[in-house]
C-alpha cells in the first residue's frame, strides 16, 4: 500500500499541482492522491466524522465494509415508495425524443434538475432519512457530501454488452456509495445490475492491476477466469 507522510498540509498549488493520471491511475496512485486531499481539507473533514458519530445512533441496517453491499426489500423505508413512483411518473411523462440514448446507447440520464430541487423533494427526503444518512455515515466515515440525484431510464438494446453495461470500478472518488431506487420491478431476466463483494473487487483489481484509465471495463470472461462467480450480487 502507498502511503504520504506529510510534515503538514501541502501547498494550494502543490495540491493543484497533483496529476489527472493519479485519480485514474492504480489503487496505490490514488491512495496518495487521497492522502494529500485529505490534508488539505483537514478541518472540513474532522468535523464531518464528528458528525457521522451523531448520525450513526440506532440504526435500523448498516452497510457491511466487508462486502461494501447492502439491499433492502421493497417497503423498508416510505421515503423509497415515493422516490420509485415519482421516477416513474417522470418516466411515463417523458416524449419520445427524451428517451433515446445519446451519450450511451442503453441508457438516458439527465432527468432532474438538482439546482431546483428544494428540501420538499422527495428526492432529499429520501436521502436526508435518517437510517440512509446515518448508514451512509457509518461507511464513509465522515457525513457524505451529496454529488448527484437524478433519474436514469435503461434501455433493452440486443447484441454485446459495452460501455457501463461491463464491470468497472467508478473513479470519481476512492470512497463512496451510490443509492439505486428502482421505478419498477427487476427480475433475473430484466438484467439488473450486477455487483462484486468488495473483497471480490479488491481481489479483481490487484490480479488486473487494474487503473481506473486504461481498461477501466473489464468483461464477464475475464470476471469469471480470475475470481469466478463468486460473490456476485444481482439487483433485483
Amino acid at each position: 500500500m502507498a502511503t504520504a507522510k506529510l510534515m503538514g498540509p501541502p501547498s494550494k498549488s502543490l495540491f493543484k499541482m497533483v496529476p489527472r493520471r493519479m485519480i485514474l491511475g492504480t489503487d496505490d496512485m490514488r491512495d496518495v492522491y487521497v492522502a494529500y486531499k485529505r490534508q488539505w481539507n483537514r478541518a472540513a473533514l474532522e468535523r464531518r466524522e464528528r458528525m457521522a458519530y451523531e448520525c450513526q445512533q440506532n440504526l435500523d441496517f448498516a452497510i457491511p465494509h466487508d462486502l461494501g453491499v447492502k439491499t433492502l426489500p421493497p417497503g423498508t423505508l416510505p421515503e423509497a415508495d415515493e422516490v420509485s413512483r415519482v421516477s416513474a411518473d417522470i418516466i411515463a411523462n417523458a416524449s419520445p425524443e427524451q428517451l433515446i440514448g445519446k451519450r450511451k446507447a442503453q441508457l438516458v440520464q439527465g432527468f432532474v434538475d438538482t439546482a431546483q430541487l428544494e428540501l420538499d423533494s422527495p428526492f432529499l427526503r429520501f436521502g436526508l432519512h435518517p437510517n440512509v444518512l446515518g448508514a451512509i455515515s457509518a461507511y464513509l466515515g465522515a457525513v457524505p457530501v451529496l454529488a448527484q440525484v437524478d433519474v436514469w431510464y435503461s434501455i433493452h438494446r440486443a447484441g454485446q454488452f459495452e460501455n457501463s453495461q461491463l464491470f468497472h470500478c467508478d473513479w470519481t472518488a476512492t470512497s463512496q456509495v451510490k443509492v439505486f431506487v428502482f421505478g419498477n420491478d427487476i427480475a433475473e431476466v430484466s438484467g439488473p445490475m450486477v455487483l462484486l463483494g468488495a473483497g471480490t473487487s479488491k481481489e479483481l483489481r490487484d490480479k488486473l492491476n487494474y487503473n481506473f484509465d486504461d481498461g477501466y471495463r473489464v468483461e464477464d470472461e475475464t470476471v469469471e477466469q480470475l475470481v469466478g462467480n463468486k460473490d456476485q450480487h444481482a439487483l433485483v
